[in-house]
Order: structure tokens, then sequence, then C-alpha cells
């Protein structure tokens, strides 16, 4: 008679009485599989086909996903094994073309598999991420989609910070936290922490999260304005040309005593006053405004399940 084994791993289960002569079958068997549970490695090497793993490759405890997906994205099917899995994932993929994806044994719970090494673990009926994050953490992505392993998820673990709305049924953790099921928008806005009291951004007028405060835009305006100026005139003389005519005595057109001279007038004038305005050219036209040294880093996603 067969041994029973357990539920989990399929690890055998002698019963006493049994495997008489033989205990060391199913002992020694259990001795390699949890050795391969501890710290073996099964590498699977993917090009465009679907794989569905045996039971003896789930068994290790790191699977190594290597090869180039040629046309779409690979599914890997899990078998009837519960327990938790470090994925090193090496394929040389574009992480915007085809993903490698996860899929429970009855096909309905499927996660993307993110570049590099990532922990995820399998209930039998659900598999999931162990390790990436915790909900409401933000990732500062640096591309300009969401990566496909992402959307390739039953219920993707991150939402792109757009404005755009959610399911509170399909994402409660989330919707509890941010008190809406409205995300942040961060498409080319700068992140600034709540003021938390101290009203140090008195522009932003709702001081919660997802709020987006600010002028974006530089408008158009104008300036204007109006002063005196005052001052101290400089010495200064004006110059006299005298007339020219009859100086002699005894009649003539213009009769004088003597001949005139030509002179300078000298002295100050008193200190005076100008008044100005003025009005600029208008400037702005609604457009985008100029800001600080700046680099365009990608998109920022928020981690959702």
């Amino acid at each position: 008679m067969a041994d029973p084994t357990t539920v989990n791993t399929s690890l055998a289960v002698p019963v006493r009485g049994t495997d008489t002569g033989t205990w060391d079958t199913p002992v020694n068997g259990n001795f390699t599989s949890i050795d391969a549970m501890m710290g073996g490695v099964t590498t699977v090497a993917l090009t465009s086909s679907p794989v569905t793993l045996l039971s003896s490759q789930a068994l290790v405890n790191v699977i190594r996903l290597t090869g180039t997906l040629t046309s779409s994205a690979v599914t890997i099917t899990l078998p009837g094994i519960y327990k938790s899995w470090t994925i090193d994932n090496q394929i040389v993929n574009s992480p915007s073309s085809f993903a490698v994806t996860l899929v429970s044994t009855s096909g309905t719970s499927i996660i993307g598999c993110p570049p590099g090494t990532q922990d995820v673990f399998y209930d039998g009926t659900t598999v999931n991420y162990r390790n990436l994050g915790r909900v409401g953490e933000y990732w500062d992505y640096a591309a300009s989609v969401v990566p496909t392993w992402v959307t390739a998820s039953t219920k993707p673990p991150y939402l792109n910070c757009n404005a755009t709305t959610f399911s509170s049924a399909t994402y409660p953790i989330l919707a509890n936290l941010l008190g809406t099921t409205t995300l942040p928008d961060s498409r080319g806005r700068v992140r600034a922490v709540l003021n938390q009291g101290t009203a140090r951004l008195n522009s932003v007028i709702v001081d919660s999260i997802g709020f987006g405060g600010g002028d974006q835009n530089l408008q158009a305006h104008a300036h204007t304005g109006s002063g005196v100026t005052s001052g101290v005139s400089n010495d200064h003389s004006h110059a006299y040309v005298a007339p020219t005519g009859n100086t002699s005595t005894g009649g003539g057109a213009f009769p004088c005593a003597g001949p005139i001279a030509n002179v300078n007038t000298a002295g100050e004038s008193a200190d005076h006053n100008h008044t100005y305005s003025f009005t600029t050219t208008t400037i702005g036209t609604g457009g985008q405004q100029n800001v600080q040294p700046t680099y365009m880093g990608g998109i920022t996603l928020i981690r959702a399940a």
C-alpha cells in the first residue's frame, strides 16, 4: 500500500507497520525533497511556449527563468504543491514587451514576474507576492508605461497615479488608505509631503493625500507702476548775443548810450522733480512655466494590492 502524503508538499507519511524492510525509501525520499526545498534550484528556459511545472521541479527553493520571449507572454502553471519560492527572473525582454506569469493550478489566479528576484507564495487558490511592498507605497518607475508584468496580473499590484478611479471592491485597503477611489495625479507635478499642521505650503488649500494644488501655468499678466524723481540741477550758463544796429548816440534805429557786448549769464536753477508712470508689455500665454532644474524620471505608481 502506498504511503499517504502531506497536503502541501506531498511528502510521504509512512503508516506504522508498513514499509517493512523498505522504510528507507519514503524516508530518504522525504529528506531529498526537504533538501531541495531548502536550497534547490530549477532552471526553466523559456521561448514562447507555455510551461507546466512538474511537482519535482516545484519542490525547490529557487525557480530560475532564462531565455528570451520571442512572440508572446509565457505562462508557467504551478503544480498542486503549496509553498513559497524565490523567482529569479533572468529573461532579457524589455519590461514593456512580453512578460512571464505564474498561474495557479486552476488557472484563476495570475501574477506577473518582475525582472530580477522576487519571493512568491501559493496557497492552492491564489499565487501572490511576499515582499513586493506595502499597499500605499509609491514606486517611481523610469519608464513611460506601466510594465507588462503588472498589467498581466489578475489583480495588478500597482496602479498608475493618473487621477483615474479604481474599484474599492478590488482594492479595499487602498480605498481605505486614500479615503477615495480616485488615484493621485502625479503627471507633470512635484510630490510634496503633507503639511502635518505646519501650513508651510499655503497654496495647498486642501491638506489631504492626492490633492493637487498650485498653479501649473504662467498666466498672461502685465506690470504697472509710477513714482517721482528728485534732485539738484547743475550750475550752468546761457549765452547772450547783443542785437545788431546803430548804437551811436544822437539818433538812428537803436539809440543807445554806448555799444552792447556779447555776454554769458550764469546761475543755478531751482531743485525740481519729475513724475513718471509705466506699463510693461503683457507677458505669458497661459502655457508652461519655467521651473527649477528638473529631470523627467518616468511615471509614478502606487502599490495597490
